[in-house]
């Protein structure tokens, strides 16, 4: 972290170049527009330390009576006393053993960072403000989910893009304005669902097209003259309301649908029994214990998930799969929901266009643009890239194989009520756990094998109830300490007595988890208060 002051110069001057850029033109400093381009990022969480110091969490999940420390203050060589194995009789008393030690971290800036300010979860990056979740980047602000990127503004995940304003779940974009779902393009501007297209602007499920108008392709100086007027009229409308409409209102407000599309009749056949199969055996790995379907454990898998949503198309009746953090959106553009189709139908919408004379009305004014676009203008909240088998209720998918009910299943195998379980196997209720196998309820972590309940943790084996851990093996009840091995509440213990309290909380967990579907303790909330 570093003075606020310095970060946000840095980042406004990012800012105003971004604006020349995409606009022609300065619109104003980047705190005059902090409302409009919060709207779709989810905010940054704000508590005290022990010193009455800011602590910028990432996570939304701790729970408030906890502790926290900027992860710059952490102490992981803190020395503790190892606890009475006498004193120990089952996880509530380890809970009530091991709370002083117990809390939570923030703040987190991690590798060869600097110029970071209002944030955390952000590794290896410079100039970034008022985000979180960002890696391998440059000059960001309100953001959230960011790899790779530089330049990018008031965006929901973006990887591997540039000189961005507003432009969610973006990959490979380069200069954009306005977009959802824009991939592998240049110089798009109120686009969704595009891939492979340059110099493109209202168009929604086109691929491959370049000077392109509500889907009509024009030639290259009748386009460059009608963009030049919407850019002036769009620069003008931000510099005097410090907002302008986006591409998820346009489909907000175009009325009813009433073309009608056949329903998919080639759906592949979906069977559950690998996924099953793979969680019975991941829980008789990491608890000893087969506990059976994995549907009777849903709710409990989904508790720190973001969940996902069933709709059906307005065009088909075709079921959609769709994101909480994505479908969340149509709170704040009403009317979006009547305007979500299946990416198999937007990409037949991208197929047809607007007439020329639609196109020579166009101004930027939502009532006109949603009008003339209505026969074009929908939204998709999946995507299928790849080779995908045997995958279903999942949102996005790539390279997928045998996964179940989650959001962006990337070359992952045999998961399932996931959130994001990037190049992983056989991992379960978890969030954003990368290069992970054998893992249940973990959050926010890489390179975990057979662990449960454990957050913010990297390089991690046998891991039960942890938080913030690096290279711990084989250890439970443990926050904030690195290289350690047999290990509770931080200290080591000797290996068979840690065996032996291991033991007796696995088969305290499967019994329980048999029992009521459910636990009294997560990573969470164990952290916040005693047990009695």
């Amino acid at each position: 972290m570093n003075n606020g002051n310095e970060t946000y110069d840095a980042v406004n001057k990012a800012w105003k170049s971004t604006c020349k850029l995409l606009f022609g033109g300065e619109i104003g400093n980047l705190k005059e527009y902090e409302k409009w381009l919060s709207e779709h990022v989810e905010p940054i969480r704000k508590e005290k330390d022990s010193n009455s110091k800011d602590v910028y969490l990432a996570i939304q999940d701790y729970c408030s009576s906890a502790k926290f420390t900027n992860m710059a203050d952490v102490n992981f060589w803190a020395k503790f006393t190892p606890l009475d194995i006498n004193q120990i009789k089952d996880i509530d008393s380890i809970v009530d053993a091991v709370h002083d030690r117990t809390g939570y971290t923030g703040s987190v800036v991690l590798g060869n960072s600097k110029a970071v300010n209002r944030s955390s979860n952000v590794t290896d990056s410079f100039n970034v403000y008022d985000a979180a979740k960002v890696s391998d980047s440059k000059n960001i602000a309100y953001a959230n989910l960011i790899r790779y990127d530089e330049n990018v503004f008031g965006i929901f995940e973006a990887g591997e893009s540039g000189h961005l304003i507003r432009c969610d779940m973006s990959w490979r974009l380069k200069r954009g304005f306005n977009t959802f779902m824009t991939f592998e393009s240049q110089d798009c501007y109120y686009t969704v669902r595009t891939s492979n297209c340059s110099d493109c602007m209202f168009s929604f499920g086109i691929n491959s097209k370049k000077y392109a108008i509500g889907n009509l392709e024009l030639p290259k100086d009748k386009y460059l003259q009608l963009k030049a007027k919407l850019l002036a009229e769009i620069r003008e409308k931000l510099k005097r309301d410090k907002r302008i409409f986006s591409v998820l209102d346009i489909i907000a407000n175009a009325g009813t649908p009433t073309i009608k599309l056949a329903p998919n009749a080639n759906k592949p056949r979906f069977d559950i029994k690998p996924i099953n199969d793979a969680f019975n055996q991941t829980t008789s790995i990491v608890f000893g214990t087969k506990l059976g379907d994995i549907n009777q454990y849903s709710k409990y898998l989904l508790k720190h998930i973001d969940p996902t949503y069933t709709l059906k198309s307005p065009l088909s009746d075709e079921v959609i799969y769709a994101p909480g953090c994505l479908y969340k959106f149509k709170d704040i553009h009403h009317g979006l929901e009547k305007r979500i189709i299946p990416e198999e139908e937007i990409l037949q919408i991208g197929n047809t266009s607007v007439d020329e004379d639609d196109i020579k009305n166009i101004s930027i004014d939502l009532g006109t643009i949603s009008k003339a676009l209505s026969k074009i203008a929908f939204c998709t909240m999946d995507a299928k890239p790849g080779n995908n088998i045997n995958v279903s209720e999942a949102a996005i998918m790539a390279d997928a194989i045998d996964c179940y009910h989650g959001y962006d299943f990337t070359k992952s195998k045999r998961c399932a009520y996931d959130f994001w379980p990037r190049n992983s196997e056989y991992v379960f209720g978890s969030s954003v756990t990368w290069s992970s196998q054998f893992c249940l309820n973990c959050y926010y972590s890489k390179k975990l094998t057979r662990c449960f309940q454990v957050d913010s943790c990297d390089n991690c084996s046998d891991l039960y109830y942890s938080h913030n851990c690096e290279n711990v093996h084989d250890s439970m009840f443990c926050f904030n300490v690195k290289n350690l091995r047999n290990a509770i509440g931080n200290a080591v213990l000797p290996s068979e007595e840690y065996k032996k309290i291991k033991q007796m909380v696995l088969a305290q967990i499967a019994d329980e988890l048999e029992t009521k579907k459910d636990l009294k303790w997560d990573i969470y909330n164990i952290g916040c208060a005693k047990s009695k």
